[in-house]
């Protein structure tokens, strides 16, 4: 079949909302379980009796599954057609939250999100490349719009939902929840999704292992780069139940994965055949510059939403459910805002509604920065989430069809996973830079703030740490102060992030014909 053919094929399908709305199930289910495992960690590490730093490897072990094989997962959707793959990975997805729910130890629990997160890599460029290829350019706005909404709705409602959950079944059900909802997803797909012809392809076996290890590192040194205080992870490297005697530190590994990432350009770049990545796909400038602020994106929303969430609950003393509700007005204003800005998106193109979301997004958190006050009126600070949601909205799903509509087709399974590995990257890159810019800020404003205090209650307060901020009698007015002047000053380093990127997609050219 020609390119002309396929083409036309794609186009002619009867209802595109429906295969549409089929596909979302899945991605809102990928999307929230990224999240709502957060609120089950105390509950997990005193059910399985772990400690903390081993059971957060239950969120790590699937954002590395999730983030490692996602460009394969494109061009894999290429050549058999997305249907079949994204089918595929919601049965994976599936299963493995069954075997989440009956993990009997920690062990167990980590290589199932694993599993998970396989599941959700197979799934998740493949809406995105359906989109392209069943909508004509002038609705193509408006499906992405819901492609965004689904997305942010998503990370909205975990922790919301997760508390819920765990509050009235137990942890298990956080996992239990996805069996039905996945299987209800794989019947409306089967239904209502199109059979895409795929395209022949080799793979680019060296190209697939050289970028699946450079991804593993660098996202395992970045996600796990606090845990090990940037230190030593071993003093021996164990292989296959071998004492290397290597010692291995996170800053080797994030070394070892740049290394890789450059081994990876330069095979791409001699790779004459069929290379993962073609690299031809970055001199079309709009792509480029969509994948460099969806990077800054995905840093801004990560980044944000941590010090947003400790400001509620120890700034401010918000129980999780209260501090999550907080954000609601963001969902409230995003949800009726989205196919107004995909009708907007279709008129005028993406590049303005994506600068303008980027920019309006950057100036929220600036002046959020200026609200994180331990008495700012609860009215000022919903009405001021209603101005990040509406920010949001304008933002995320232009990017995307500034990314994928660019591209010739030939391109779009591959620039499907490259698009959604930016935004992982960006992501895993906002947790690990806010984690050590929190921890920096406490001690700093902790120094700060106690300064005039007398000798001994300078010395009671000196134990203070970032990670016990409500510890110490006494302490819960002046902790309070301290928290929310700390994360007002972490804020300004999402915000930059996003002005970053606005500049990025205001400086862009658009592709040369």
């Amino acid at each position: 079949m020609t390119t002309a053919q396929v083409e036309k094929a794609e186009h002619q399908v009867e209802a595109p909302w429906r295969a549409l709305a089929a596909m979302m199930v899945g991605f809102f289910m990928l999307m929230l379980d990224t999240t709502i495992v957060v609120v089950a960690m105390p509950k997990l590490s005193a059910d399985l009796h772990a400690d903390i730093s081993t059971t957060v490897w239950a969120t790590s072990s699937y954002l590395l599954a999730y983030s490692v094989p996602l460009l394969l997962a494109g061009r894999l959707g290429d050549q058999f057609g997305p249907k079949r793959i994204y089918l595929i990975g919601m049965a994976v997805f599936t299963g493995a939250s069954v075997l989440c729910g009956l993990a009997g130890n920690i062990g167990q629990l980590i290589a199932f999100r694993a599993l998970q997160g396989v599941g959700a890599a197979l799934m998740a460029p493949q809406s995105m490349a359906t989109i392209s290829k069943i909508f004509p350019k002038n609705m193509r706005g408006r499906a992405m719009s819901y492609w965004g909404l689904v997305s942010g709705a998503a990370i909205l409602v975990g922790p919301i939902s997760g508390g819920l959950l765990i509050d009235a079944f137990g942890w298990r059900s956080i996992f239990f929840i996805n069996v039905p909802i996945g299987i209800a997803g794989m019947v409306a797909a089967r239904r209502l999704v199109p059979n895409l012809p795929g395209r022949r392809h080799r793979f680019d076996v060296p190209g697939i292992l050289i970028s699946g290890a450079a991804l593993f590192c660098v996202i395992f040194a970045l996600e796990n780069g606090d845990t090990y205080h940037w230190s030593r992870i071993t003093d021996s490297l164990n292989l296959f139940g071998l004492r290397t005697g290597v010692p291995v530190s996170v800053y080797g590994v994030l070394a070892l994965g740049v290394l890789c990432a450059a081994a990876f350009v330069v095979w791409e770049a001699k790779n004459k055949d069929e290379p993962l990545v073609p690299l031809g796909i970055f001199k079309v400038r709009t792509f480029s510059a969509a994948n460099l602020a969806i990077v800054a994106a995905g840093f801004a929303i990560t980044a944000a939403s941590f010090p947003g969430t400790l400001y509620f609950q120890v700034g401010r003393g918000m129980t999780p459910a209260q501090a999550a509700l907080m954000m609601l007005p963001s969902a409230l204003v995003s949800v009726p805002l989205a196919p107004r800005i995909g009708k907007l998106v279709d008129k005028v193109g993406p590049k303005w509604p994506a600068f303008s979301g980027l920019a309006l997004f950057s100036a929220a958190l600036f002046v959020r920065h200026f609200l994180m006050t331990p008495d700012m009126s609860l009215v000022v600070l919903l009405a001021h989430a209603a101005w990040m949601g509406a920010s949001s909205s304008l933002m995320m799903s232009p990017l995307a069809v500034a990314a994928m509509q660019s591209l010739p087709p030939k391109y779009i399974g591959a620039g499907s996973g490259l698009f959604n590995t930016a935004r992982q990257v960006g992501s895993t890159l906002g947790s690990a830079v806010i984690a050590s810019v929190l921890a920096a800020q406490f001690k700093s404003q902790l120094e700060r703030h106690s300064a005039g205090l007398p000798a001994d209650r300078r010395a009671g307060l000196a134990r203070l740490d970032f990670h016990h901020m409500t510890a110490g009698k006494g302490a819960e007015g002046f902790v309070r102060t301290v928290t929310s002047a700390t994360m007002a000053n972490a804020l300004l380093w999402p915000a930059c992030a996003l002005a970053v990127g606005a500049a990025v997609i205001l400086l862009a050219k658009p592709r040369q014909r």
